[in-house]
């Protein structure tokens, strides 16, 4: 295991940078998630840590060996760091055994015998200890992905870089074979980066998640950190859906359409106009013949379209009251019980956040 430092990172292929003095710091035995959109950095992030692109300038640290500086570069094959990309990359005219033990030494008895039984642990360790004698077209997409995982571990590295290494699969294998791979990484006990744009994906198999959008990281946290306390409106939209509405602070209040709403006691941000950030899953809603009517029992919302998931709905509303016209997500489990059309009354479940306006 290894931890890796990253300070003041620049990184480009012409004359305009990808990377922008980008500080990280990615613990050891950890599983960091770098999560974006495409085009923003997350891969020239990966290859610069990998070797397989230099530095401009900047420093990067795997444990205690620098292994760039923006003027020398130690070569990939000394970084000690596997990589799995996203296709995973076989040799299509080797077996799986072939395929996990090609980069392990073969040229004395004592390295085939150390060769075989490596490649039989890795096997083992990704779940397929009886396909050694298979070709990757006889394999499924997630069975190529855990063999290229088997791949980068067979050397021991101290690092394992993954490059969206499920996007190319269907959802459900997706899924299933995430939380596989992550037990994986944690057994072999090795630092991982993986990358990524899709959010549930950072959320659910991270210990931290870097936030990077325009070759910049707007926040390095972990899942609950950067969803329930996230550091601009960039980031509380990326990582996953939500309500930013205008709102004014004041003493750890604030002020919106909504209605007064209590600010999370972590929020440091001065009293004034902020943009307050309220997750469709913390709205809560009820039909409007229910009696009373204050602010503390919610406001007046139209639902204007309703969407059914199966294990819960999408509910979207209009409030009339507002000063311009504010529409308002909401996230309910089980049954539908709106309908288009409906009037019904909307609260917040607080406190809630805020974020710079």
């Amino acid at each position: 295991m290894a931890e890796i430092r990253i300070v003041g990172l620049v990184a480009g292929y012409d004359s305009e940078p990808i990377l922008r003095s980008i500080d990280l710091t990615i613990p050891s035995g950890s599983l960091t998630c770098v999560l974006g959109p495409s085009g923003c950095g997350k891969t020239t992030l990966l290859r610069v840590i990998a070797g397989f692109m230099a530095a401009r300038s900047g420093t990067v640290h795997i444990g205690e060996q620098l292994v760039d500086d923006g003027r020398r570069q130690v070569a990939p094959e000394r970084r000690g760091v596997g990589y799995v990309p996203q296709d995973g990359a076989l040799f299509p005219h080797l077996d799986v055994a072939g395929n996990v033990g090609f980069a392990l030494p073969r040229t004395t008895r004592d390295q085939r015998r150390l060769r075989a039984e490596t490649v039989s642990e890795m096997l083992e360790l990704v779940g397929m200890p009886d396909m050694g004698s298979r070709l990757p077209h006889q394999l499924s997409g997630g069975q190529q992905q855990r063999v290229a995982v088997a791949r980068a571990l067979a050397d021991r590295p101290a690092l394992v870089l993954l490059d969206e290494p499920f996007a190319s699969l269907d959802a459900s294998l997706r899924d299933r074979l995430r939380e596989d791979i992550r037990d994986v990484l944690r057994r072999a006990g090795v630092t991982a980066v993986l990358v990524t744009h899709d959010r549930s994906e950072a959320l659910s198999v991270a210990d931290q998640i870097a936030v990077i959008d325009r070759g910049q990281i707007h926040q390095v946290g972990t899942p609950f950190d950067v969803y329930t306390r996230p550091a601009d409106e960039h980031v509380a939209r990326f990582v996953g859906d939500a309500n930013v509405i205008d709102g004014t602070l004041v003493g750890g209040t604030a002020r919106t359409p909504l209605g007064a709403l209590q600010v999370d006691a972590g929020c440091v941000l001065e009293d004034g106009a902020v943009r307050v950030v309220v997750r469709p899953e913390n709205v809560r809603l009820r039909t409007s013949d229910a009696t009373g009517g204050s602010d503390a029992e919610g406001v007046a919302a139209d639902v204007t379209r309703v969407e059914y998931f199966g294990h819960d709905a999408r509910i979207e509303l209009r409030v009339p009251d507002a000063a311009s016209e504010l529409i308002v997500s909401a996230r309910i489990a089980g049954a539908i019980a709106f309908s288009e059309g409906q009037r019904v009354r909307l609260c917040v479940v607080e406190p809630v956040w805020a974020v710079s306006n």
